[in-house]
């Protein structure tokens, strides 16, 4: 409207600059219905300007008048679809906070977002249905999803979830490899199947797994690093002598903190006459991740070594990273070991930070025993009873079932972190066959060593009064003299 008033206004000044150079003013003489006008050729040109800038107007005036339904309309379509919109933003804030009921009232108010937007319109319904466990609803969203390219990834995901969930593993991976083949699978598709083999106990498979294109696009390499060490190890107990001792030493160099890989083959290599080499292995494992169960087996490596030579190659362990809980754990066991009654003293004060836990606990209740506090052993050992066990603390021997290695094998490659996955145990085990204790005084060789007892065990005498004295042994019996005989 304004750019034709524009040019009309514009012709009207070229008229009435074109009159005027003429030099001829003009006449003009207009009649209609019995009216006569006459007038100059200019005020002529300005009067049919006005007219036609009126004309105009009206016919637009007219044309805005008859698109006044169409207009309203439009602005109704255009604030539902704004509020759809705000309902779809919603519904996913209402997803990511886990609220069922308002993910499923923003889906059903964002349907008016369905034509520009079907994707997101769509996964927000399945999504919502199946947050709210409505899984025939959700497989009909996710299904419907199927109908466009880009949504071919987290439709085929959901339909695969739901299937798991429901036990149909074989449509679930088959969800899994039509994801994969249409290129929208991404890393779930993957390790989907890496799950599936795990849980079937199928070692090779997942290994073949890892090697395999899909897990450079679906895990790390630190991750995949850790899965390959753990399946490596777990397939290594199952494996002939010489295959366990190549698949153990590939784990620990694979990872050299993931602790049964480590214990598995420094056991291997002592079986095989190598015990130096088990050592090596068990001190660059410990140096990673100090544990209690390397401490175990690189106790045992040697069983028939002396006291004295125990705490050496204690002292060695130690050395790698004094600093450690673990490592001030192992040096209260050396300082047991020595009989050194102030070294133990120093080592059990070291450990004043340490949580109170079942292991922790009996450690210094063992202490306390070793240096004649029998009081203060017992309360220790109270405590230790009743204490948590220590989440560090592992098996010795790792001989789980499949679920535990499933367990162990998941946790590690994305946590990174055994605690979950052993037993715990108190503290650091004895060894089967204890060396002879080496005495600290040279009172220690006349009288015997103290019993260690349960925390529930009264003792065989009060507490803290000295033990009853043996009973002195009977005197011989004495014979009676000969009589004196004399001769009548």
């Amino acid at each position: 409207m304004i750019r034709v008033g524009l040019a009309l206004l514009a012709g009207m000044a070229l008229a009435l600059l074109a009159v005027a150079a003429s030099g001829e003013p003009g006449i003009l003489t207009a009649e209609w219905l019995g009216w006569r006008l006459d007038t100059s050729a200019a005020a002529g040109a300005v009067l049919l300007g006005v007219l036609a800038l009126l004309a105009v107007g009206f016919w637009r005036l007219a044309i805005w008048i008859g698109e006044a339904p169409h207009r309203a309309a439009r602005q109704r379509q255009d604030a539902r679809r704004r509020e759809s919109y705000a309902a779809l933003a919603r519904g996913y804030l209402a997803l990511a906070s886990g609220d069922v009921e308002d993910a499923r009232r923003m889906a059903r108010r964002a349907a008016g977002a369905a034509e520009d937007a079907p994707i997101l319109a769509g996964l927000l319904a399945a999504q919502s249905a199946e947050l709210a466990q409505e899984d025939a609803t959700a497989r009909a969203a996710y299904e419907g999803l199927l109908a466009y390219p880009d949504a071919q990834g987290p439709a085929r995901q959901g339909l695969a979830r739901l299937s798991w969930q429901a036990g149909d593993r074989q449509g679930a991976l088959e969800q899994a490899r039509a994801g994969e083949v249409a290129g929208r699978g991404g890393g779930w598709a993957w390790r989907m199947q890496f799950d599936d083999r795990l849980e079937a106990g199928d070692w090779e498979g997942a290994l073949a797994l890892l090697a395999g294109p899909g897990a450079k696009r679906s895990l790390a390499s630190d991750k995949a690093a850790r899965a390959r060490a753990a399946l490596l190890t777990v397939r290594a107990m199952e494996a002939g002598a010489e295959a366990q001792a190549r698949d153990a030493v590939k784990a620990v160099g694979l990872s050299p903190d993931f602790v049964p890989a480590a214990v598995l083959a420094a056991r291997l290599e002592a079986a095989a006459g190598r015990p130096g080499r088990g050592e090596v292995l068990l001190l660059k494992a410990w140096k990673a991740a100090p544990h209690p169960a390397l401490a175990v087996t690189y106790r045992d490596l040697r069983p028939g070594e002396t006291p004295e030579e125990r705490a050496g190659r204690y002292a060695r362990m130690i050395a790698r990273v004094p600093e450690h809980p673990e490592s001030r754990a192992l040096e209260v066991e050396r300082a047991l070991l020595i009989g050194d009654t102030n070294a133990i003293d120093r080592a059990v004060g070291s450990l004043d930070q340490t949580p109170d836990t079942a292991r922790w606990l009996d450690l210094k209740a063992r202490a306390a025993w070793a240096n004649g506090r029998v009081a203060e052993a017992r309360t220790f050992a109270a405590r230790a009873a009743a204490a948590p066990p220590d989440a560090s603390t592992g098996s010795e021997t790792f001989d789980h079932d499949r679920a535990g290695w499933v367990r162990l094998i998941t946790r590690w490659t994305d946590e990174a972190e055994l605690a979950e996955a052993f037993s715990a145990s108190p503290a650091l085990p004895q060894p089967d066959a204890p060396v002879a204790a080496i005495p600290a005084r040279p009172s220690d060789m006349e009288a015997p060593q103290r019993p260690w007892r349960a925390p529930d065990d009264p003792g065989d005498w009060d507490e803290g009064d000295p033990p009853p004295e043996p009973p002195a042994p009977a005197p011989p019996p004495r014979r009676a003299a000969p009589r004196k005989r004399t001769k009548r």
